[in-house]
């Protein structure tokens, strides 16, 4: 349920609570999914790494703002305890991203070359 612009969030149902939690658990688990595999989906796929993540980042980050938007994580959401429980697990969300997008993405970079190389090692000895 949306407020009107301003105007703080009603309550939040039991049902819109759980709704709101999958939702960020969904997008932590995703984040924490990409950030272990995008080394070798890019050397299965034969392209730069940092691309593949930076790809990812433009999709989760829009999943992430219409999250927010639909779980009223913004200002007021601190005058409803399950929704400022969200926030507070949200902001920790959002703070795990910065980690990933400051340093992840620099790193897959830098080392895109040897981590598909080492990769593709480990694909020839599948075989």
């Amino acid at each position: 349920a949306e407020a009107p612009e301003g105007a703080p969030a009603p309550p939040m149902t039991p049902l819109e609570y759980r709704t709101c939690l999958d939702r960020i658990l969904s997008l932590h688990d995703r984040l924490q999914e990409r950030a272990a595999t995008v080394g070798a989906l890019a050397a299965a796929r034969g392209v730069r790494a940092g691309a593949v993540w930076e790809r990812f980042l433009t999709d989760w980050r829009g999943r992430a703002r219409e999250t927010a938007e639909r779980c009223g994580l913004g200002a007021g959401a601190e005058t409803d305890g399950r929704r400022r429980e969200l926030a507070t697990l949200w902001t920790r969300l959002e703070a795990l991203e910065e980690i990933y997008r400051r340093h992840l993405g620099p790193f897959l970079e830098e080392e895109a070359g040897r981590i598909q190389e080492i990769e593709a090692a480990f694909a020839k000895a599948r075989e």
